[in-house]
């Protein structure tokens, strides 16, 4: 992680809470140097801690227009006097999940290193390390960058990942009685 990545958090309501600061340097620090350099810090938020005019905030995302609190993270190029910036929204990476999930710490990493390294991803794209379309590139990214993660963290999870996902995918398509997972 370069020395001048900075982590704040901003979490409206709510005491910050350090597991998803620690998580975040973690997964910083696991990604290449040379993808980090340039980026000045990540910021945690939450709904609570937007202000009236950023709630009312449109952001372009996936080629549409969506309020600032739909969105998990945000990318903020460098301008001329700030550098780069990564904005995580905590509540919405996980509102999809159980209240429980954040306290494990592996579904923690993988949920917010899947944003973390998309937006990432948007800040390699930025420096000229990558060509294409931006969304693709950062998806690219976000899934190299997290498979490199886990064959580093998780050695044996990383090693039967695909056989046991093969196998799920498998049992989903005999009780869908045929049909792939894309068809239901």
């Amino acid at each position: 992680m370069g020395k001048a990545t900075r982590i704040d958090s901003w979490m409206g309501d709510k005491q910050p809470r350090p597991v998803f600061e620690e998580t975040v340097r973690e997964l910083l620090e696991a990604a290449p140097s040379k993808y980090v350099v340039g980026l000045e810090g990540v910021t945690l938020r939450d709904a609570a801690s937007l202000t009236r005019a950023e709630k009312r905030e449109k952001v372009r995302s996936r080629g549409g227009l969506r309020k600032k609190t739909e969105v998990t993270g945000l990318y903020r190029p460098a301008g001329r006097s700030s550098g780069a910036k990564i904005e995580l929204m905590i509540d919405e990476i996980f509102a999809p999940f159980p209240a429980w999930l954040p306290k494990v710490k592996m579904l923690r990493r993988i949920c917010i290193g899947k944003v973390l390294y998309h937006e990432l991803g948007h800040h390699i794209h930025y420096s000229g390390a990558a060509m294409g379309s931006k969304e693709r590139q950062a998806d690219v990214w976000r899934d190299r960058l997290l498979r490199d993660y886990f064959r580093l963290k998780y050695p044996l999870v990383a090693r039967f990942a695909r056989p046991i996902a093969a196998l799920l995918r498998g049992l989903l398509r005999k009780r869908r009685g045929g049909r792939s997972v894309e068809q239901a």
